[in-house]
C-alpha cells in the first residue's frame, strides 16, 4: 500500500515546478540546494528521492540523536538500504564502558563504506563531529577469505580476539566467535546470520551463512570479508600515543596493559592518531550531504563545545582520563565547508530567490474529536483532496477505516513521523496520533529482551542431571568425538546407575533434556534396562488420564449451561479501542478477540488472562468492561490493594472520558464506614 502512495506522490510531483527546479539543480550540480518550508516525512521522502536519483551515497545530518532516529524510521518505510550511524551513548568523559553493540554497528558501516557500498547514512551532529580512526586504520583490518585459499587457524584465532570478538564454545550473539577443530564460526554485528568457514588443514574448503539458533545452513558463499567487532583496537603504537596526550587518569595505561581497555576509550582512541578520520572521509568526497535544520546545527555546535569544556573540567577534578577538549570535537565549519554537494533544509523560512519553496503545510491535529475530523475530511473531499491516513498497526487501521467508513480514503498500516499536506497538489497525509491527540507507545516491559529456546546440551556442565526420553534420569558427563565404522562424529556421554554409560549421537540431542525437579535433593539415577523409568512414566500417564476424565465431565456440564450473550462491537467500541495510547502486542490482540468471542457466545464465560506486570492485562480488561457497559450491564473490577484500586480508578476515568458511563470506587471499610467515591464521565 505504501508503494501505491509513493508512486502517486512521484506522479504528481514530476509536473510540480518546485520539484522540477530541485531536480534540475541536482542534475546540473548547482549546489548548495536550499529547500524552504518542508518538514517531517515529506522532507525525508524528498531526500531519499534525490539520493536515489544521484546514485551516490548520502549523509543526512540532524541536530540531535533523537531526530536522527526519527529520520531513519521514516527512511526505512521507503528504502531498505539505510544506515543509522550510532553515536557513543555515554556522556563524554563519564568513565562508563561503551556498549559493544554500538561499537559493532559503527565498524560494520565504516567497513561497508570502504567496500564502496552506496547507502544513505543518518547521523546526529555530535556523532558526525566526533573523531574516528583514519580510513587506513580500518581498511588494513579488513580481510577477504575465499574458498581454496590458505588460512592459518591459530593466527586468526588470536586476530579475532584482538579485533574485539569474544571466544565462546558456541556462538549465540553478535560479536562472538568459535574455533572447533577445522571449523571457524563468527557472528558479525548487524547481520541476520553467522558465518561458518570450514577448512582442511590450512585450505578454506567451504564458506556459508547459517542460522545461529537452528544451526541450519542458509547460503553458500564464494568469499566473505571479515571486519573487526570494534573500531577501538589498542596496539603498542596506540598505547604509546595515548601516554603522550593523556591529561589525567594516568592509571589508564596500566589498565590497557592488563585488560586491553580503559575508561573513556571511545573518546581517547581516535585522538592517538596524528591525523584522525571523519565520517566524511569514509563516505567519500563525491557524495551528498543533507543538513536538516541548518540554523539549529550551527547553534547546537556552539552548545556542544561549551558542554564538552564543562565535562572536561569535571573529569580533571575527578581524575578521570581526559584529553584536550579541542581534540574531542571537530570544528563544524572546517568539516562542512569543503563539502560541495550540499542539500540544505533551513528551519527558518526566508524570502530568498536562491531558495526553492514548496506549497507545504505541517501536520494538523484533531484532538481526539471524531466529529471535527469528519467535518474537516468532508471539506477536503469537496475540494478534491486525496486523503491518506497512516495507522500504528493493521488492526488500528481497520478501526479507523470503520470509524470513517463514509469517506473515500486510503488507510496504510505504517507509522510516519508526522502528516503533511500540499495544497497546490490536493494531497493530505494524516498520522494516527494527529487524530487522537497522542502517539501510541509500546509498553516498556514488552519487546526489550530477545530470547531463544534453550540449547540444552550446550548449557549443560559435567555432572548435571538430564532426562533421556527412553532411558530416564542420568548424569551428563561430556561430549566426545568418537571414530566408529570409519566415520567421526560427536556423542553425548551419559552416566546411569551402577556407573553404566551410554553414548547418544549428537543428532539425537532433542531426546535429551535438562532435569528440572524438586529442589533440595539430587534425584536417583535410573538403571539401564530397568523398570523404574517405565513405571514412573506409566504412573504419570495414569494421573493425566484421570485428570482428563474429570475435566471432560466438568466441561460437559458447562456446555449445557446458558449465559448472557453480548452483541457484536458497536461504533463506540471501535472508537474507544482506536483511542488507546499503546500499540497492542500480538498476544494482547489475540486475548481481546478471544474474550470478545466468549462474551458474544451464549455459553458461560470462563477465561484466565495471565501476564507479567506491565504487559497489558488492564488494557484487555478495559475493552471487555466497555463492551459490557454499552450492552447495559454493570462491571466489577477487583484489585488486591487500595492503592492499586486508586490507580485503576484514575485510569478508567481517563479512558472512559467522553462516554455516558458512571465509574465508582469502593475501598475497604474504615472505622465502620464504607469509603466510596464516584464520577460520571
Amino acid at each position: 500500500m505504501i508503494t501505491l502512495f509513493l508512486n502517486y506522490l512521484d506522479s504528481i510531483l514530476i509536473k510540480y515546478p518546485p520539484y522540477k527546479k530541485t531536480l534540475d539543480s541536482l542534475i546540473k550540480g548547482n549546489f548548495p540546494i536550499i529547500i524552504d518550508g518542508i518538514d517531517g516525512f515529506f522532507r525525508t521522502y524528498l531526500t531519499e528521492k534525490l539520493a536515489s536519483l544521484s546514485g551516490l551515497s548520502t549523509l543526512i545530518v540532524t541536530p540531535t540523536e533523537k531526530e536522527a532516529k526519527i529520520v531513519k524510521k521514516d527512511l526505512q518505510i521507503i528504502n531498505n538500504n539505510i544506515c543509522y550511524f550510532p553515536g557513543w551513548e555515554n556522556i563524554t568523559f563519564s568513565g562508563n564502558k561503551y556498549e559493544s553493540e554500538i561499537a559493532g554497528y559503527r565498524v560494520k558501516y565504516l567497513s561497508e563504506l570502504l567496500l564502496d557500498k552506496k547507502m544513505i547514512i543518518v547521523v546526529s551532529l555530535k556523532t558526525l563531529l566526533t573523531p574516528i580512526p583514519p580510513v587506513s586504520f580500518i581498511r588494513d583490518k579488513l580481510s577477504v577469505f575465499k574458498t581454496g585459499e590458505s588460512i592459518d587457524p591459530v593466527e586468526w584465532e588470536e586476530q579475532l580476539v584482538s579485533y574485539g570478538y569474544l571466544r565462546v564454545n558456541r556462538i549465540n550473539m553478535p560479536g562472538e566467535f568459535s574455533m572447533k577443530g577445522e571449523v571457524l564460526d563468527y557472528y558479525p554485528y548487524g547481520e541476520k546470520y553467522a558465518v561458518r568457514i570450514v577448512f582442511e588443514w590450512d585450505e578454506i574448503e567451504e564458506i556459508k551463512l547459517f542460522d545461529p539458533v537452528t544451526l541450519k545452513s542458509v547460503e553458500k558463499l564464494k568469499q566473505v570479508t571479515i571486519y573487526p567487532a570494534t573500531e577501538i583496537i589498542w596496539d603498542r603504537d596506540r598505547t604509546h600515543a595515548l601516554k603522550l596526550i593523556l591529561k589525567s587518569g594516568k592509571d589508564e595505561l596500566e589498565l590497557l596493559e592488563n585488560q586491553n581497555n580503559c575508561r573513556n576509550e571511545e573518546y581517547l582512541f581516535s585522538s592517538t592518531f596524528q591525523k584522525h578520520g571523519t565520517l566524511i572521509d569514509y563516505v567519500g568526497e563525491n557524495s551528498n550531504m543533507v543538513l536538516i535544520h541548518e540554523d539549529r546545527l550551527i547553534s547546537s555546535y556552539e552548545a556542544l563545545k561549551k558542554e564538552i569544556r564543562e565535562l572536561y573540567n569535571r573529569a580533571r577534578r575527578d581524575d578521570l582520563p581526559s584529553i584536550d577538549p579541542d581534540k574531542v570535537l571537530i570544528d563544524y565549519n572546517n568539516l562542512i565547508e569543503p563539502v560541495v554537494r550540499k542539500i540544505i533544509f533551513p528551519n527558518i523560512r526566508n524570502q530568498d530567490e536562491s531558495r526553492i519553496e514548496f506549497s507545504y503545510e505541517d501536520a494538523r491535529s484533531f484532538f481526539g474529536n471524531i466529529n471535527y475530523l469528519k467535518e474537516e475530511l468532508k471539506k477536503l473531499k469537496d475540494l478534491g483532496y486525496r486523503i491518506t491516513i497512516f495507522s500504528e498497526s493493521e488492526i488500528q487501521g481497520k478501526r479507523i477505516a470503520n470509524i470513517l467508513k463514509d469517506f473515500e480514503l486510503e488507510v496504510i498500516p505504517l507509522t510516519i513521523s508526522e502528516g503533511f499536506s500540499i495544497p497546490e497538489l490536493k494531497i493530505i497525509a494524516i498520522q494516527e496520533n494527529e487524530i487522537f491527540g497522542r502517539r501510541k507507545r509500546v509498553p516498556s516491559s514488552v519487546g526489550r529482551v530477545k530470547s531463544q529456546a534453550i540449547d540444552t546440551f550446550i548449557e549443560l556442565n559435567p555432572g548435571d542431571y538430564v532426562v533421556h526420553i527412553n532411558y530416564g534420569i542420568g548424569r551428563f558427563r561430556r561430549i566426545d568425538r568418537i571414530k566408529a565404522a570409519g566415520t567421526e562424529r560427536d556423542y553425548i556421554e551419559l552416566e546411569y546407575a551402577s556407573e553404566e554409560t551410554i553414548f547418544i549421537p549428537i543428532e539425537q540431542v532433542n531426546m535429551v533434556q535438562k532435569y528440572i525437579g524438586k529442589q533440595g535433593g539430587a534425584p536417583s539415577l535410573d538403571k539401564l534396562g530397568g523398570k523404574s523409568w517405565e513405571t514412573r512414566k506409566n504412573k504419570v500417564r495414569k494421573s493425566v488420564e484421570d485428570l482428563a476424565e474429570m475435566l471432560i465431565e466438568l466441561y460437559a456440564k458447562r456446555k449445557n449451561a446458558r449465559g448472557f450473550q453480548f452483541p457484536p462491537d458497536t461504533d463506540w467500541q471501535i472508537e474507544f479501542e482506536a483511542a488507546f495510547p499503546y500499540e497492542e502486542t500480538v498476544d494482547q490482540l489475540r486475548c481481546v478477540e478471544e474474550v470478545k468471542a466468549d462474551m458474544e457466545s451464549s455459553q458461560p464465560m470462563d477465561r484466565l488472562i495471565c501476564g507479567d506486570v506491565g504487559y497489558g492485562k488492564t488494557e484487555i480488561a478495559m475493552r471487555a468492561a466497555f463492551k459490557a457497559v454499552v450492552s447495559g450491564k454493570q462491571v466489577a473490577f477487583l484489585a488486591p490493594t487500595t492503592i492499586l484500586a486508586e490507580q485503576h480508578y484514575e485510569n478508567f476515568i481517563e479512558r472512559f472520558k467522553g462516554y455516558p458511563v458512571k465509574i465508582a470506587m469502593i475501598s475497604r471499610f474504615v472505622s465502620g464506614r464504607e469509603q466510596k467515591k464516584s464520577l460520571r464521565v
